[in-house]
């Protein structure tokens, strides 16, 4: 079990690494976007993003899916499994078109914001796989190196770019780029690795069969999960799509950081280990109970400054932002959990399952928005609902987690209780101070101090052992 702890934090150390450096230039291009661009824009420009989000979201890993999660490779595999890509590629092509002209949104008229999504869903599509192959031979340290070129290349063509052309372009543009650089340079550098399978160790059928429904789940997966935008177009447009859209830019940046750090540390290994016939719930219980003392005091240290830091950043689109974030944070904080949950279900092989409740969840989701459209329901109630609904859903995903891993929340129980106690303590004391406090800096840094101070009495070893990038 030490070898397989081993890989995991040798992968978190450079998966940490790359996702410091990438937050800042991140960080650096979400201020530019909120100050450049108007509340109409920035509705264009979320609706580009909506695109690149699916792509990223069906096809990478989409029909490669199986390659890490069954610890295979070669030529042939890699061959039959990009025909199929291309396959779901283009059907997903022609939806796409059908889609942007039924939800009648006015970025129809815009042909080169059109012609930018096309190319970078068509670009994730045909470029994935040289991501996996790295992943797979353990390369995580070139892998976040390739990362932390392809954006700072992104950044400094939009700072260029900025100058000369429509903001909107600038920044759908300067997202192409950075997955054109970093996927060539995947490329490049796979040609040089050897396969690791020999095609007649490897079970073609099932690679196909289990990356199919990996990418039926993922499919299913984003469209339960952007019912909020199909409502908001409809009910209210772009001109509030755009705020409300930041409001989640903003609020998932945690997110999107700190659970792929996670996640991509702990799936091959989970994977592999199931194909040792090794049980792993003890390793991924010390794993999720780092993750919650990670992932909840930097979400309550955001929600309790997020509005001075949103009025700094926005200016005058500050507090429409903050409305928008005072509720998208906690549903952001929830979903944290139940991507973790869901990638422990679909390192297990449980992607039929996974599918059928992708499957039951998009018919709810969508059944809601037609409740909510036909009730014609305030922004606020929304809001309010989005919260509860989320929770929900992580209640379901509990229950599914416990099934397949019937030792996990046992584990949890056993190692978990220092670091919920800190949890409880760093919620009341960080609250209390916002109530009192009204320096943001001194608030933001008191935060820190707590948190810190609380684990230093409290959980020592577990500090320290975050601090030296051991999340086992």
């Amino acid at each position: 079990m030490n070898r397989y702890f081993n890989l995991i934090n040798n992968t978190f150390k450079w998966q940490l690494f790359a996702t410091l450096y990438i937050t800042i230039l991140q960080v650096a291009t979400l201020i530019l976007l909120g100050r450049y661009l108007d509340n109409n824009a920035l509705g264009s420009f979320a609706v580009f993003q909506m695109i690149f989000r699916m792509a990223l979201a069906i096809f990478d890993p989409g029909m490669f899916f199986s390659v890490v999660q069954k610890h295979e490779v070669s030529s042939k595999l890699l061959k039959l499994l990009t025909r199929h890509q291309l396959v779901y590629l283009f059907i997903c092509l022609i939806i796409l078109c059908f889609s942007i002209f039924i939800l009648k949104i006015n970025y129809v008229s815009n042909i080169i914001l059109i012609a930018f999504s096309f190319l970078i869903l068509f670009l994730i599509g045909i470029g994935s796989y040289t991501q996996q192959v790295l992943i797979l031979k353990d390369k995580q340290k070139d892998i976040a190196i390739i990362q932390m070129l392809a954006y700072s290349i992104e950044l400094v063509v939009l700072l260029i770019l900025l100058m000369y052309y429509n903001p909107v372009y600038c920044f759908s543009f300067s997202i192409i780029i950075r997955f054109f650089v970093m996927y060539l340079i995947n490329y490049l550098y796979g040609k040089t690795l050897s396969d690791s399978t020999k095609d007649n160790q490897i079970d073609f059928d099932s690679h196909v069969h289990s990356s199919r429904f990996n990418l039926y789940n993922q499919v299913l997966s984003f469209i339960q999960g952007h019912y909020d935008t199909a409502f908001i177009i409809l009910m209210f447009g772009l001109s509030i799509l755009g705020p409300y859209n930041l409001a989640i830019e903003f609020s998932f940046i945690l997110f999107s950081k700190v659970n792929p750090l996670f996640n991509k540390s702990i799936f091959p290994v989970i994977a592999k280990a199931r194909k040792e016939h090794q049980e792993p719930d003890s390793m991924m219980a010390r794993q999720f109970i780092n993750f919650i003392s990670v992932i909840i005091p930097l979400y309550l240290i955001l929600y309790v400054n997020s509005n001075s830091i949103l009025t700094w950043a926005y200016l005058e689109k500050g507090s429409e932002i903050y409305y928008y974030s005072s509720f998208i944070l906690f549903v952001a904080l929830i979903k944290a959990f139940n991507n973790i949950l869901f990638t422990y279900l679909l390192a297990s092989g449980a992607t039929k399952s996974i599918f059928y409740w992708n499957t039951g969840i998009l018919l709810i989701n969508y059944s809601i928005c037609f409740i909510l459209y036909w009730n014609q329901w305030s922004m606020d109630h929304f809001l309010y609902f989005s919260v509860a609904y989320s929770f929900v859903v992580l209640l379901f995903l509990m229950i599914q987690t416990s099934y397949h891993f019937p030792l996990f929340f046992n584990e949890i129980k056993s190692n978990g209780l220092t670091a919920f106690l800190i949890l409880f303590f760093l919620v009341l004391i960080l609250f209390g101070l916002q109530m009192v406090l009204h320096n943001p800096i001194l608030l933001l840094v008191l935060s820190i101090l707590v948190y810190v101070l609380l684990f230093l009495i409290l959980d020592r070893k577990r500090l320290f052992n975050l601090l030296n990038l051991k999340i086992v």
